[in-house]
């Protein structure tokens, strides 16, 4: 059954060296004894942890490093990141040194899929999950680009000042939202490009993680267009209903 997908989604991961560190301590990890992995214990359990939860390791994955080249740790993470694709048939590693915003930007631009997977470096799901049905709904429906998988209840919460059901799409249980997150999300590439395209044009400033941007630009249609007009727009939900638990949970690599 996945290997349909394999040319309708790619798996693309951020990843930088100072928060992929696992310690002492962090023991949960595959292989963790194993001096082979060094520096890429995080990121090699998240990476089996996510093709057991999506039941595919054939799905073309792209890793790219934000790479400072004059550090020593971030040097022996790439070498070792490199050593570690060896062991996939699916995994490619590629770099950048000037920050996260062009890290974003070249997976996008690597991927040659209509839909991609997002995943930074230390998610992991809570359940298993079926790829194949967020391929059929957006291709079903051309105003979902983006289907944000939750760390928390669906509350109205944090960045997500606002919920709102979607009586328009059946094929699956949606919430329209204020919040545009780097979280674990499906995307459309094609929007994705178009986004981008808007941050290059654009005179103002904004953080290079580009969700402050994206996010502001988004909750100002909303207010300008309501959030019918501005949701048809944009196309970016969350997974599931109001109070359904949690999708995904963050490992936090920056803290480990």
């Amino acid at each position: 059954m996945f290997k349909k997908i394999k040319n309708r989604i790619t798996i693309l991961t951020t990843t930088h060296y100072k928060a992929s560190v696992v310690t002492n301590e962090d023991t949960n990890y595959p292989d963790y004894h194993d001096r082979k992995y060094t520096h890429t214990n995080l990121i090699k359990g998240v990476i089996d942890d996510l093709y057991s939860k999506i039941g595919d390791d054939n799905l073309r994955h792209i890793i790219s490093l934000d790479h400072n080249p004059d550090s020593k740790g971030s040097n022996e993470y790439l070498d070792n990141l490199i050593k570690l694709s060896e062991d996939y048939k699916n995994l490619e590693i590629i770099t950048t040194t000037e920050g996260i915003y062009y890290s974003i930007r070249n997976l996008i631009n690597s991927t040659n899929t209509d839909y991609y997977l997002w995943w930074e470096h230390d998610w992991k799901f809570v359940n298993k999950i079926n790829l194949n049905e967020f391929i059929s709904l957006m291709d079903k429906n051309k105003n979902v680009n983006y289907v944000r998988f939750n760390k928390r209840e669906n509350v109205v919460k944090a960045a997500d000042t606002q919920l709102w059901t979607t009586p328009h799409i059946t094929e699956m249980d949606l919430l329209r939202t204020t919040c545009w997150s780097n979280n674990p999300y499906v995307g459309r590439k094609s929007k994705m490009k178009d986004w981008y395209k808007m941050m290059n044009e654009t005179k103002e400033k904004f953080s290079p993680t580009i969700e402050q941007f994206l996010q502001g630009k988004m909750r100002s249609d909303i207010k300008s267009m309501g959030i019918d007009k501005a949701s048809s727009d944009w196309g970016v939900f969350i997974y599931g209903n109001y109070n359904d638990s949690n999708m995904v949970s963050h490992l936090n690599g920056k803290n480990k």
